[in-house]
């Protein structure tokens, strides 16, 4: 054991609370005395452990997801988990520890263990479990009062509902605002939630942005009735510091016995619900059904799966690389590089199978850095090997844009590499250069100081806006491809890709159509000047060796032939 190890250990040793620290990817570095008694566990057994292993609430892909939401969001977790080896939950707090340029690399678990707590200090904890900005009742004390109720239920004969309400979008309002406002919001919404219940119903919060009510029903359709006016009180705008504030709500319903025949079970069903609703459009209701929670599982396991492969990148992904061809004379200028997952059972998975997983589950920052590197060193490499050199754009995450140490980064890998600045670009979405425009703008001209270049992918189809091409420091525009798919059928959409080609050349930005299948579609974007073009007319995305040939060999002569008008 080095000194920093011991330092470590001594440090968790002193508190007189049941600690442990993990690494940045919540593997058990170390864990005191008191966790040991706690876990029933030696620290050989702990340490290099998952820590959600640990607990019951980790085999539960919703509670997961939560977790790492809250953190991404928040940097610090309030709530209960349950030991393996205990009958018992306890309060808990898990609390990331980030660098300077605030990327997580360790975290620190407290327990506490309110059952085994016999001073007046622990009665005043069990007596006290109220939520610190609203007030509510928190997450221990919720779980007690659901049981009683599940109890009461059984004797009654009645059936409960318990109902998951979670804020749509409200990370929005404290990246805009700050979190001082988002406060403000949780307690007006806290207010008006009490005000549509009974005494006998209770409201609670679970965390951040997430309240659970618990009612008791006489006929389950009645059920509806009660989500539709908790929709209902939140039409009227918040009124924060003169400013109003519009937020929509989803919800989850469970239904005792139904669905879940515990606690537990209940509190999923409802998570799992409300996650679909939100994923139905938000602004909405859903009740539980057991495929939603098939689809949770599933979900929880390509997220452990994709942990394990991001753990080997060299051995489960890779790039594949999709040419951008000059129209009038074929020759490819560029490629965009795209991950692919080599799934050792289920084979080759494209990004639509597993990057919403890994954006939920804050994993995107580590695939996104991998890419970047990878997508470098193959082009260097290329050019190396006497093939014509050809710009590799890397699509970027929200999460790596924001990271301060992106330029730095950007620059290591450019002099590690020897690829050529003016080699690289870099792809991002409209949705991210809403966030923080200043601090977004900022960030992009300092990449540009480095010679990269800077492409709005998708543009026109979200938030699209001529300020955009002033404000920010970009080089390229990318038509979507859905303009381009209608081009022979809707002459709307022909319209508007002249009018982004007519754009991007008065501003003088390069512009890039993506999604080109047929000679029709190709004509019609070479008539109008587009001078570059990205689709599956020239090719498909290709794997390395694949895209070196097409690089030595050029685009086949018949993708060259003339083009109708």
């Amino acid at each position: 054991m080095d000194n920093d190890q011991r330092l470590l250990h001594t440090l968790l040793d002193i508190s007189c609370n049941a600690l442990l620290a993990t690494d940045a990817s919540l593997r058990v570095l170390a864990a005191n005395q008191r966790f040991r008694s706690a876990s029933g566990l030696a620290a050989r057994q702990l340490e290099g452990s998952p820590l959600l292993a640990l607990f019951q609430e980790g085999s539960d892909p919703l509670f997961v997801q939560q977790l790492h939401t809250t953190l991404r969001r928040d940097t610090c977790w309030f709530g209960t988990l349950q030991l393996r080896q205990r009958t018992e939950g306890s309060r808990a707090e898990l609390r990331m520890i980030a660098d300077s340029d605030g990327v997580p690399n360790h975290y620190l678990l407290i327990l506490f263990d309110l059952t085994r707590i016999d001073t007046p200090v622990g009665e005043l904890l069990r007596q006290t479990q109220s939520d610190r900005v609203t007030g509510l009742p928190d997450r221990l004390l919720f779980a007690d009062r659901l049981e009683r109720a599940l109890l009461q239920a059984d004797r009654s004969q009645q059936s409960v509902v318990l109902l998951q309400f979670g804020l749509d979008h409200f990370n929005r309002i404290n990246d805009a605002l700050g979190y001082h406002v988002g406060n403000q919001v949780l307690r007006e919404v806290a207010n008006r939630l009490q005000r549509q219940l009974r005494r006998s119903d209770t409201v609670a919060r679970l965390d951040g942005d997430q309240f659970a009510l618990l009612i008791s029903i006489s006929h389950d359709t009645d059920t509806v009735i009660v989500a539709q006016k908790l929709l209902a009180v939140m039409q009227p705008p918040i009124l924060i510091n003169h400013q109003e504030l519009s937020l929509t709500a989803s919800i989850g319903i469970a239904l005792y016995p139904h669905d879940a025949d515990n606690r537990e079970g209940l509190l999923h069903a409802a998570a799992s619900a409300m996650h679909h609703a939100k994923q139905g459009g938000r602004n909405g209701y859903h009740f539980f059904s057991r495929d939603l929670n098939q689809r949770a599982r599933q979900r929880l396991t390509i997220e452990n799966e994709l942990r394990h492969a991001l753990e080997h990148p060299h051995q489960q992904l890779v790039l594949h690389y999709q040419p951008k061809v000059e129209t009038k004379s074929g020759t490819i200028v560029g490629a965009e590089a795209l991950v692919r997952w080599q799934h050792p059972q289920r084979g080759l998975l494209p990004p639509s199978e597993f990057i919403t997983v890994a954006e939920e589950s804050g994993l995107i920052t580590q695939l996104g850095d991998w890419v970047l590197q990878q997508a470098c060193f193959q082009s260097a490499s290329w050019r190396r090997s006497g093939l014509r050199p050809v710009r590799i754009s890397v699509n970027v995450a929200a999460p790596q844009l924001r990271a301060e140490r992106l330029p730095e980064q950007v620059a290591q890998i450019l002099a590690k590499s020897g690829l050529s600045p003016d080699c690289l670009e870099l792809e991002l979405t409209e949705s991210m250069l809403i966030s923080h425009p200043e601090r977004v703008a900022q960030q992009l001209q300092r990449l540009r100081q480095l010679g990269i270049h800077i492409a709005l992918d998708d543009f026109g189809t979200g938030y699209s806006s001529l300020s955009y091409l002033t404000r920010f420091p970009l080089t390229t525009l990318k038509i979507d491809r859905s303009f381009v798919r209608d081009l022979d059928s809707d002459q709307s959409m022909a319209e508007v890709t002249r009018a982004i080609i007519d754009l991007s050349r008065s501003l003088n930005l390069e512009v890039v159509a993506e999604g080109a299948e047929t000679a029709n579609q190709i004509a019609f974007l070479q008539h109008h000047g587009c001078v570059t073009v990205q689709g599956f007319f020239y090719s498909r995305p290709l794997p390395p060796e694949q895209f070196s040939n097409l690089l030595r060999d050029g685009i086949p002569a018949s993708a060259l032939s003339p083009y109708p008008l």
